[in-house]
């Protein structure tokens, strides 16, 4: 998983393209990380919010949604520390 790098664009390490987070936090400040694996079609933002109820049920758009979300456990750091 690759740590966000906020408002950067270009290519990161091993020519991997660093995601741009200002538009997808805009669209919800939840999205902390976004999982990709090579290979397969994995490629889903990962969400943390006050409780880890929330995303049990809700998309990371914040829409209702029986499958759910990706997400990290509230009392981990956002910044993966």
């Amino acid at each position: 998983m690759q740590v966000p790098q906020t408002g950067v664009e270009g290519a990161g390490e091993a020519g991997v393209p660093l995601m741009d987070f200002s538009g997808l936090t805009a669209q919800n400040s939840d999205i902390i990380a976004w999982l990709t694996v090579d290979g397969t079609d994995i490629d889903y933002p990962v969400v943390q919010t006050v409780d880890n109820q929330y995303y049990l049920d809700h998309d990371a758009k914040k829409n209702a949604s029986y499958l759910g979300a990706i997400f990290m456990d509230f009392r981990s750091n956002r910044d993966f520390s």
